[in-house]
Protein backbone atom coordinates (compact mmCIF):
# COMPACT_ATOMS: atom_id res chain seq x y z
CA UNK A 1 0.00 0.00 0.00
CA UNK A 2 1.04 3.79 -0.32
CA UNK A 3 0.81 4.89 2.89
CA UNK A 4 1.18 8.54 4.45
CA UNK A 5 2.18 8.72 8.48
CA UNK A 6 1.79 12.39 10.25
CA UNK A 7 3.71 12.59 12.98
CA UNK A 8 7.29 10.94 13.68
CA UNK A 9 7.02 10.16 17.10
CA UNK A 10 7.03 7.17 18.99
CA UNK A 11 4.49 5.43 17.37
CA UNK A 12 5.07 7.41 14.04
CA UNK A 13 8.27 5.86 13.98
CA UNK A 14 7.05 2.43 15.03
CA UNK A 15 4.27 2.28 12.28
CA UNK A 16 6.98 3.54 9.56
CA UNK A 17 9.19 1.29 10.94
CA UNK A 18 6.94 -1.87 10.64
CA UNK A 19 5.14 -1.25 7.38
CA UNK A 20 8.46 0.00 5.64
CA UNK A 21 9.54 -3.91 6.86
CA UNK A 22 6.29 -5.30 5.45
CA UNK A 23 7.22 -3.89 2.15
CA UNK A 24 4.50 -0.97 1.54
CA UNK A 25 5.36 2.54 0.27
CA UNK A 26 5.70 4.82 3.74
CA UNK A 27 6.03 8.32 3.79
CA UNK A 28 6.23 10.66 6.65
CA UNK A 29 5.49 14.04 7.00
CA UNK A 30 6.82 16.32 9.92
CA UNK A 31 6.47 19.68 11.13
CA UNK A 32 9.77 20.34 11.71
CA UNK A 33 12.14 21.04 9.58
CA UNK A 34 15.43 20.46 11.43
CA UNK A 35 14.05 16.82 12.10
CA UNK A 36 13.04 15.87 9.36
CA UNK A 37 16.49 16.69 7.43
CA UNK A 38 17.68 14.98 10.40
CA UNK A 39 16.06 12.07 9.86
CA UNK A 40 16.30 11.96 6.36
CA UNK A 41 20.29 12.09 6.66
CA UNK A 42 20.65 9.21 9.86
CA UNK A 43 17.51 7.08 8.81
CA UNK A 44 15.84 5.49 11.77
CA UNK A 45 17.23 3.44 14.32
CA UNK A 46 14.50 0.71 14.77
CA UNK A 47 14.92 -1.50 18.45
CA UNK A 48 12.75 -4.60 17.98
CA UNK A 49 11.25 -6.24 20.81
CA UNK A 50 13.87 -9.05 20.91
CA UNK A 51 17.00 -6.48 21.36
CA UNK A 52 17.47 -6.34 17.45
CA UNK A 53 18.64 -3.42 16.12
CA UNK A 54 17.84 -2.86 12.34
CA UNK A 55 18.84 0.65 10.71
CA UNK A 56 16.79 1.84 8.03
CA UNK A 57 18.63 4.20 6.53
CA UNK A 58 16.30 6.06 3.49
CA UNK A 59 13.77 7.30 4.86
CA UNK A 60 10.97 9.25 3.24
CA UNK A 61 10.24 12.24 4.71
CA UNK A 62 9.24 16.04 3.89
CA UNK A 63 7.58 18.84 5.85
CA UNK A 64 5.93 19.54 2.18
CA UNK A 65 2.87 17.29 1.71
CA UNK A 66 2.99 18.72 -1.83
CA UNK A 67 6.13 16.09 -2.08
CA UNK A 68 4.03 13.07 -1.75
CA UNK A 69 2.53 11.27 -3.98
CA UNK A 70 -1.87 11.05 -3.20
CA UNK A 71 -1.52 7.98 -1.06
CA UNK A 72 -4.38 5.13 -0.48
CA UNK A 73 -3.81 5.70 3.29
CA UNK A 74 -3.23 8.65 5.85
CA UNK A 75 -2.37 7.24 9.43
CA UNK A 76 -2.27 10.67 11.89
CA UNK A 77 -0.40 9.22 15.15
CA UNK A 78 0.33 13.05 16.50
CA UNK A 79 -0.65 14.12 20.07
CA UNK A 80 -4.54 14.29 19.86
CA UNK A 81 -4.25 18.12 20.46
CA UNK A 82 -2.21 19.02 17.44
CA UNK A 83 -5.15 17.68 15.11
CA UNK A 84 -6.23 20.44 13.71
CA UNK A 85 -3.11 21.44 12.93
CA UNK A 86 -1.44 18.37 11.34
CA UNK A 87 -4.91 18.22 9.21
CA UNK A 88 -4.04 21.94 8.04
CA UNK A 89 -0.75 21.30 6.93
CA UNK A 90 -1.47 17.68 5.24
CA UNK A 91 -4.72 18.94 3.48
CA UNK A 92 -3.11 19.28 0.21
CA UNK A 93 -3.42 14.88 0.72
CA UNK A 94 -7.00 15.20 1.45
CA UNK A 95 -8.65 14.17 -1.61
CA UNK A 96 -11.73 12.22 -2.02
CA UNK A 97 -9.88 8.25 -2.61
CA UNK A 98 -7.84 8.66 0.26
CA UNK A 99 -8.85 7.23 3.23
CA UNK A 100 -7.94 8.39 6.71
CA UNK A 101 -6.89 6.62 10.07
CA UNK A 102 -6.27 8.09 13.73
CA UNK A 103 -4.84 5.56 16.04
CA UNK A 104 -4.68 8.42 18.81
CA UNK A 105 -5.42 8.24 22.07
CA UNK A 106 -8.57 10.12 23.75
CA UNK A 107 -12.31 11.75 21.95
CA UNK A 108 -11.21 14.64 20.89
CA UNK A 109 -9.80 14.10 17.64
CA UNK A 110 -12.90 12.53 16.27
CA UNK A 111 -14.68 15.71 16.03
CA UNK A 112 -11.99 18.00 14.44
CA UNK A 113 -11.24 15.32 11.69
CA UNK A 114 -14.40 15.43 10.49
CA UNK A 115 -14.65 19.04 10.08
CA UNK A 116 -11.54 18.22 7.43
CA UNK A 117 -12.54 14.56 6.12
CA UNK A 118 -15.88 13.40 3.97
CA UNK A 119 -17.18 11.32 7.11
CA UNK A 120 -16.74 8.01 4.85
CA UNK A 121 -13.27 8.22 4.50
CA UNK A 122 -12.85 8.69 8.39
CA UNK A 123 -11.45 5.23 9.97
CA UNK A 124 -10.41 4.76 13.71
CA UNK A 125 -8.69 2.46 15.21
CA UNK A 126 -7.03 1.58 18.93
CA UNK A 127 -3.59 0.29 19.08
CA UNK A 128 -1.49 -1.75 21.93
CA UNK A 129 1.67 -1.38 20.47
CA UNK A 130 3.90 -0.40 22.71
CA UNK A 131 6.45 2.43 21.42
CA UNK A 132 9.36 4.20 23.07
CA UNK A 133 11.52 6.88 21.11
CA UNK A 134 14.78 6.48 22.38
CA UNK A 135 15.46 9.99 20.71
CA UNK A 136 15.13 11.83 17.29
CA UNK A 137 15.70 9.21 15.23
CA UNK A 138 15.44 5.94 17.25
CA UNK A 139 12.47 4.16 18.59
CA UNK A 140 12.33 0.79 20.66
CA UNK A 141 9.43 -1.49 19.50
CA UNK A 142 8.31 -2.22 23.66
CA UNK A 143 5.71 -4.79 23.22
CA UNK A 144 3.26 -6.58 20.57
CA UNK A 145 -0.46 -5.66 21.49
CA UNK A 146 -3.90 -5.60 19.17
CA UNK A 147 -4.57 -3.10 16.81
CA UNK A 148 -8.19 -2.85 15.78
CA UNK A 149 -9.75 -0.43 13.27
CA UNK A 150 -12.94 0.75 11.89
CA UNK A 151 -15.17 3.20 10.36
CA UNK A 152 -16.22 6.27 11.63
CA UNK A 153 -19.56 5.84 10.54
CA UNK A 154 -21.48 2.86 11.31
CA UNK A 155 -23.56 2.94 8.13
CA UNK A 156 -20.20 2.83 5.70
CA UNK A 157 -18.96 -0.32 7.04
CA UNK A 158 -19.58 -2.46 4.61
CA UNK A 159 -18.82 0.03 1.94
CA UNK A 160 -15.65 0.78 3.06
CA UNK A 161 -14.64 -3.25 4.01
CA UNK A 162 -13.11 -4.14 1.57
CA UNK A 163 -10.81 -1.43 1.95
CA UNK A 164 -10.31 -2.62 5.60
CA UNK A 165 -9.52 -5.85 4.66
CA UNK A 166 -6.81 -4.56 2.48
CA UNK A 167 -5.48 -2.42 5.10
CA UNK A 168 -5.81 -5.45 7.66
CA UNK A 169 -4.05 -7.75 5.09
CA UNK A 170 -0.90 -5.03 4.69
CA UNK A 171 -0.92 -4.82 8.41
CA UNK A 172 -0.79 -8.17 9.25
CA UNK A 173 2.27 -8.36 7.26
CA UNK A 174 3.93 -5.95 8.63
CA UNK A 175 3.75 -7.78 11.94
CA UNK A 176 0.96 -5.49 13.12
CA UNK A 177 -1.67 -8.16 14.49
CA UNK A 178 -5.01 -6.51 13.40
CA UNK A 179 -8.94 -7.08 13.67
CA UNK A 180 -11.53 -5.40 12.08
CA UNK A 181 -14.95 -3.69 14.38
CA UNK A 182 -18.08 -2.23 13.60
CA UNK A 183 -19.20 -0.58 16.42
CA UNK A 184 -16.83 2.50 17.04
CA UNK A 185 -17.71 3.92 20.16
CA UNK A 186 -16.85 0.13 21.56
CA UNK A 187 -13.62 0.39 20.01
CA UNK A 188 -12.99 4.08 21.48
CA UNK A 189 -14.25 3.65 24.80
CA UNK A 190 -11.91 0.18 24.71
CA UNK A 191 -8.41 1.84 24.07
CA UNK A 192 -9.65 4.85 27.22
CA UNK A 193 -10.95 2.95 29.56
CA UNK A 194 -7.08 1.14 29.25
CA UNK A 195 -5.50 4.64 29.00
CA UNK A 196 -7.62 5.99 31.78
CA UNK A 197 -6.05 3.01 34.21
CA UNK A 198 -2.60 3.02 32.94
CA UNK A 199 -1.15 6.51 31.51
CA UNK A 200 -1.31 8.83 34.12
CA UNK A 201 0.05 6.35 36.88
CA UNK A 202 3.05 6.21 34.87
CA UNK A 203 3.49 9.60 34.96
CA UNK A 204 3.15 10.71 38.18
CA UNK A 205 5.36 7.85 39.27
CA UNK A 206 7.99 7.47 36.36
CA UNK A 207 7.62 3.74 36.29
CA UNK A 208 6.97 1.91 33.02
CA UNK A 209 3.97 -0.19 32.76
CA UNK A 210 4.85 -3.51 33.83
CA UNK A 211 5.56 -1.79 37.32
CA UNK A 212 2.33 -0.77 38.20
CA UNK A 213 0.80 -3.70 38.24
CA UNK A 214 3.79 -5.13 40.31
CA UNK A 215 3.03 -2.96 43.12
CA UNK A 216 -0.13 -3.77 45.14
CA UNK A 217 -1.17 -0.30 45.94
CA UNK A 218 -0.85 1.29 42.50
CA UNK A 219 -2.19 -2.17 41.01
CA UNK A 220 -5.38 -1.05 43.50
CA UNK A 221 -5.59 2.43 41.99
CA UNK A 222 -5.28 1.26 38.69
CA UNK A 223 -8.78 -0.47 39.49
CA UNK A 224 -10.83 2.01 40.90
CA UNK A 225 -9.69 4.36 37.97
CA UNK A 226 -11.20 1.72 35.65
CA UNK A 227 -13.99 1.41 38.05
CA UNK A 228 -14.90 5.25 37.97
CA UNK A 229 -14.69 4.78 33.59
CA UNK A 230 -16.47 1.66 34.01
CA UNK A 231 -19.34 4.18 35.26
CA UNK A 232 -19.64 6.22 32.82
CA UNK A 233 -19.19 3.66 30.27
CA UNK A 234 -22.56 1.61 31.44
CA UNK A 235 -24.39 5.13 31.48
CA UNK A 236 -23.91 5.16 28.43
CA UNK A 237 -24.57 1.87 26.97
CA UNK A 238 -21.39 1.14 25.58
CA UNK A 239 -19.96 -2.45 25.27
CA UNK A 240 -16.75 -3.11 25.14
CA UNK A 241 -14.35 -5.00 23.21
CA UNK A 242 -13.55 -7.36 25.89
CA UNK A 243 -15.41 -9.05 28.44
CA UNK A 244 -13.08 -8.24 31.84
CA UNK A 245 -12.09 -4.57 31.73
CA UNK A 246 -9.81 -4.76 34.90
CA UNK A 247 -7.97 -8.34 33.55
CA UNK A 248 -7.60 -6.69 30.42
CA UNK A 249 -5.70 -3.21 32.00
CA UNK A 250 -3.48 -5.57 33.90
CA UNK A 251 -3.00 -7.94 30.44
CA UNK A 252 -1.87 -5.01 28.54
CA UNK A 253 0.47 -3.79 31.47
CA UNK A 254 2.29 -7.09 31.07
CA UNK A 255 2.65 -6.94 27.50
CA UNK A 256 3.83 -3.61 27.35
CA UNK A 257 5.86 -4.16 30.31
CA UNK A 258 9.05 -2.51 28.91
CA UNK A 259 7.24 0.28 27.54
CA UNK A 260 7.38 3.85 28.53
CA UNK A 261 3.80 5.61 28.23
CA UNK A 262 3.40 7.96 26.24
CA UNK A 263 1.92 10.10 28.82
CA UNK A 264 5.25 9.47 30.81
CA UNK A 265 7.60 10.21 27.93
CA UNK A 266 6.04 13.70 27.28
CA UNK A 267 6.46 14.27 30.54
CA UNK A 268 10.35 13.58 30.77
CA UNK A 269 10.56 15.10 27.45
CA UNK A 270 9.08 18.57 28.78
CA UNK A 271 6.07 18.49 26.78
CA UNK A 272 2.65 18.54 27.20
CA UNK A 273 0.67 15.77 28.04
CA UNK A 274 -2.91 14.13 26.27
CA UNK A 275 -4.08 14.32 30.15
CA UNK A 276 -7.00 16.16 29.01
CA UNK A 277 -8.06 13.79 26.02
CA UNK A 278 -7.71 11.02 28.32
CA UNK A 279 -8.54 11.30 32.01
CA UNK A 280 -9.99 14.31 31.69
CA UNK A 281 -12.34 13.33 28.96
CA UNK A 282 -13.47 10.47 31.04
CA UNK A 283 -14.16 13.52 33.30
CA UNK A 284 -16.42 15.43 31.55
CA UNK A 285 -18.47 13.11 30.19
CA UNK A 286 -18.94 11.20 33.91
CA UNK A 287 -20.22 15.47 34.97
CA UNK A 288 -22.87 15.06 31.68
CA UNK A 289 -24.40 11.67 33.55
CA UNK A 290 -24.12 13.50 36.98
CA UNK A 291 -21.45 11.13 38.22
CA UNK A 292 -18.27 12.37 40.49
CA UNK A 293 -14.94 10.39 39.64
CA UNK A 294 -12.86 11.33 42.33
CA UNK A 295 -9.90 9.30 41.85
CA UNK A 296 -9.86 10.46 38.01
CA UNK A 297 -10.06 13.50 39.09
CA UNK A 298 -7.42 13.43 41.46
CA UNK A 299 -4.59 12.00 38.89
CA UNK A 300 -5.60 14.66 36.51
CA UNK A 301 -5.18 17.17 38.69
CA UNK A 302 -1.47 16.00 39.57
CA UNK A 303 -1.07 15.57 36.29
CA UNK A 304 -1.88 19.19 34.81
CA UNK A 305 0.51 19.87 37.67
CA UNK A 306 3.35 18.48 36.68
CA UNK A 307 2.84 19.85 33.36
CA UNK A 308 3.65 23.20 34.97
CA UNK A 309 6.71 22.20 36.45
CA UNK A 310 8.06 20.58 33.89
CA UNK A 311 11.98 18.76 34.79
CA UNK A 312 12.03 19.83 37.46
CA UNK A 313 11.12 16.06 39.07
CA UNK A 314 13.30 13.45 38.92
CA UNK A 315 12.11 9.64 37.56
CA UNK A 316 13.58 6.59 38.24
CA UNK A 317 12.02 4.09 35.26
Amino acid sequence: MKIVIVGPGALGLLFYSLLRTGGNEVYLVDKDRQRAEFISCNGINFITVSGKVKRIKHVNITTDPEDIPLPELIILTVKSYHTNSALKKIHPLLKENSYILSVQNGLSHVEVMSKYVAPDKILLGITNQGATRVDVNTVRHAGRGDTIIGTYLWDNFFRSHKFLRKLKTSFDKSGINTEIHRDIQSVIWSKLVINVGINALTAITGYKNGRLVENPALREIIHILVEEALAVVNLKKIKLLYPDPQKKVEEVCQQTAENISSMLQDILNNRRTEIDAINGAVIKEGRKLGLNLPYNSCVYKIVKGLEKNIGSRIFRL
